[in-house]
């Protein structure tokens, strides 16, 4: 009884030279722990000189032991290796539920390095440290012990949201950029994902981008001081297009004080374009002059289905060709033989760009058809009409003539000819 007498209430500490002050309450709270037993009557422990009782011990993490005895939470030491050096030290004292608290917590943090979710049926791999990155989120709250999350049987962490964008979620919360999906509503939807886990920078990039969506869903343009209106939709058509680059912040295109996007290039054919954009086809007068010119800026725009349209069409304008039909020469363009009325026919097959015949030596192309008639085949081809003698069988073979080009509006021309009362 004497020694028991002899420990005062508050007691100082010297763990391995680290001083605490404690009351003999704490230090025996735990009664199978060693510290009771060195703080009873029967271990007979003495303070020193300096009225500190010594305990031979490293004492860095004892104020994690004092802490524990104190409170019965764990607090935890930063780093997997000081967790080891406290578990350590909780065996030494002897103190059960602490030693319990650190395994569950290194279990826990070892699984958590890595953590599957389950998000609405659609699952994911990412860090804890990615998940808490943003530490007034839900997530954070999550998996930071505020919420008794558990995985389930095939190891993920259920979060019971429509998990179709959380893929921009776990993307904005690893690289604090936004990645947005391709339609508005779908930007709608993740701004309610983002307001439900409570990441505001989040947020506030998604407002940011919809006000400039909506202020881009009818675009003005300044070309070269020619003017249009467009949509956003039609300008970025072409993904690979430097009008799509433009308008997909790609660049920092910012509004002139009309509301107008400027852009430094001639406007003459800027429209030529943007009919291109809306329609996939290709609509300009044919010169070649002109269609040098309107090659010049599509290059510079970077549109290559309407470059490739215009390589064609300036091929039909200025590609001279000789032909050797029979024997007899002829010499016409390439547009005259591969019209658009005669897209199906022998000879647009004959002279397209993508299936033509080759040239002779001499640099004629062979037709191996009886020439006399051919004449009146190409004057049809240029003019859409022609004079023949009234001759039955003058127009009976060249009819012959234009069924072999499978060229069904001279064939039925040609039979109307045929039918007139004489």
């Amino acid at each position: 009884m004497l020694q028991a007498q002899s420990i005062p209430s508050v007691v100082r500490l010297n763990v391995g030279g680290h001083y605490f002050t404690t009351s003999l309450q704490t230090l025996t709270k735990d009664s199978n722990s060693k510290l009771t037993a060195m703080f009873s009557p029967n271990f007979k422990m003495k303070p020193g000189e300096d009225g500190a009782f010594f305990i031979d011990r490293n004492g860095t993490h004892f104020r994690f032991i004092l802490n524990y005895l104190r409170t019965g939470k764990l607090t935890l030491p930063e780093g997997a290796r000081a967790l080891e050096e406290l578990k350590e030290e909780a065996e030494f004292y002897q103190i059960q539920g602490l030693v319990e608290d650190i395994l569950n917590e290194s279990v826990k943090e070892e699984r958590l390095k890595n953590v599957k979710l389950n998000v609405g049926g659609h699952y994911f791999t990412t860090s804890l440290q990615t998940l808490t990155k943003d530490s007034n989120s839900m997530l954070a709250a999550m998996f930071s012990g505020k919420f008794d999350m558990k995985p389930a049987e095939d190891g993920a962490f259920f979060i019971d949201r429509d998990g179709t964008h959380f893929r921009f979620i776990l993307n904005y919360l690893r690289t604090g950029k936004l990645t947005l999906p391709e339609e508005a509503r779908a930007l709608e939807e993740l701004k309610e994902e983002a307001e439900f886990y409570q990441i505001q920078g989040l947020i506030e990039e998604i407002l940011n981008v919809s006000v400039k969506a909506q202020r881009l869903t009818t675009v003005k343009l300044n070309v070269g001081g020619d003017y249009f209106r467009s949509s956003l939709q039609t300008l970025t058509k072409d993904p690979n297009s430097k009008l799509a680059a433009m308008f997909k912040a790609k660049f920092e295109m910012k509004p002139a004080e009309d509301g107008s996007f400027f852009i430094d290039r001639d406007g003459t054919h800027f429209r030529y374009i943007l009919s291109y954009l809306r329609t996939g086809k290709l609509t300009v007068p044919e010169g070649a002059t002109f269609l040098e010119e309107l090659q010049e800026d599509v290059e510079y725009f970077q549109i290559q289905g309407l470059q490739d349209e215009l390589e064609l069409m300036s091929e039909r304008v200025t590609c001279m060709i000789n032909l050797n039909v029979g024997g007899q020469r002829f010499t016409t363009t390439r547009k005259t033989l591969t019209g658009d009325r005669y897209r199906s026919g022998k000879l647009y097959r004959m002279f397209s760009k993508e299936r033509g015949i080759k040239a002779s030596s001499d640099g004629t192309f062979f037709i191996d058809r009886d020439g006399k008639h051919f004449r009146y085949v190409l004057n049809y081809l240029r003019d859409e009409k022609f004079t023949v003698p009234p001759d039955a069988t003058l127009i009976r073979e060249l009819k012959a003539e234009a069924s072999f080009y499978e060229m069904h509006l001279m064939e039925r021309d040609l039979t109307k000819l045929l039918q007139r009362p004489k």
